[in-house]
């Protein structure tokens, strides 16, 4: 952004705003289709960017990860930013990868099981990860990324989500379970 970062509830409010103005949301579906996973907006993705640095900024750690396919676009811009690495968790095995390691997860979005995959190769033991996506519901993707970076010998030190509707305080985000239901109350007021 052209300003400096000093505070971060600033890039807070003004992602609250956007996300007022373009999400909808129906019971536990929050649909940001025209702004977050299938339009991507600039300004939105700024300040994603710039929170989520900014709350980094003391942490250590090697790489990111995240998940196809909605995680990538966060995770590359923050990757790029920040100058570190990024893998990024397969949901369908490629031919090209023969030596892996795979988890089964729970899609609350997509409402499905899925076999996540990485290459032996694209993890070192010991190396510090930071796991980024869009959404937390409940856990399930997160959990098993976990796992399969507990196989590779890595470790995730830290979770970045642009909106967290979980009771999980430990995960950074942008929009928190409480500013959901304050959302809603101020629609339905």
């Amino acid at each position: 952004m052209t300003e400096k970062i000093g505070d971060k509830m600033d890039l807070k409010r003004k992602f609250l705003n956007i996300f007022k103005n373009k999400a909808e949301i129906n019971g536990d579906i929050i649909n940001v289709t025209e702004f977050l996973n299938h339009l991507v907006d600039f300004t939105a993705l700024e300040l994603i960017v710039d929170y989520f640095e900014y709350k980094l900024r003391n942490t250590e750690f090697n790489k990111f990860i995240t998940v196809e396919s909605s995680g990538i676009i966060f995770t590359s811009a923050l990757a790029y930013k920040m100058k570190k690495d990024f893998v990024v968790v397969k949901k369908k095995l490629p031919i090209t990868i023969d030596d892996y390691y795979s988890v089964s997860s729970f899609s609350f979005t997509k409402q499905e099981k899925t076999e996540l995959f990485i290459s032996k190769n694209v993890i070192r033991n010991g190396e510090k990860l930071v796991f980024i996506d869009d959404f937390y519901a409940h856990g399930n993707t997160f959990d098993a990324v976990k796992e399969l970076c507990s196989e590779a010998g890595g470790e995730i030190v830290a979770s970045a989500v642009v909106v967290n509707k979980s009771n999980e305080s430990d995960i950074i985000s942008l929009i928190t379970k409480s500013d959901l239901k304050n959302f809603m109350e101020d629609v339905y007021e």
